[in-house]
């Protein structure tokens, strides 16, 4: 079913407060969430085989979570519940002595930009 002429409304928990609307034949961004403000874009290319794909640019581990999407026209409508899960790769671990500490070596793990955290776990030579 072609979705041309349909509404499409992806929003969060709240219906009235929308991620994205496409009414019209065209994006409406007014009154959009503000987090989601130039971020975000209906996939037009399979319209006409009634796939609305929601593209979310710059993706923040805020956007993790759940989102509906409402498709509606004059006779027809569904609802259709997605989740999202964010991961972000982090920078790769540097490891380095640092020095000498209570008779041993003090031995430094650096990363950033992971999500979720990752968590180290450090072993001697018996495990």
């Amino acid at each position: 079913m072609s979705a041309v002429n349909t509404k499409v409304r992806w929003f969060r928990s709240q219906f009235l407060s929308f991620v994205h609307l496409y009414h019209d034949g065209k994006d409406q961004y007014e009154r959009q969430m503000l987090e989601y403000q130039g971020r975000t874009e209906l996939l037009k290319d399979g319209l006409t085989d009634g796939n609305v794909p929601l593209r979310i640019l710059n993706i923040r581990h805020s956007d993790e979570g759940q989102y509906c999407r409402f498709v509606q026209d004059d006779t027809f409508y569904e609802e259709t519940v997605l989740e999202l899960r964010v991961a972000g790769l982090g920078s790769a671990p540097l490891i380095s002595v640092e020095g000498h500490q209570d008779g041993g070596i003090q031995v430094v793990c650096r990363s950033a930009g992971w999500y979720p955290e990752p968590e180290v776990l450090w072993k001697d030579l018996n495990g």
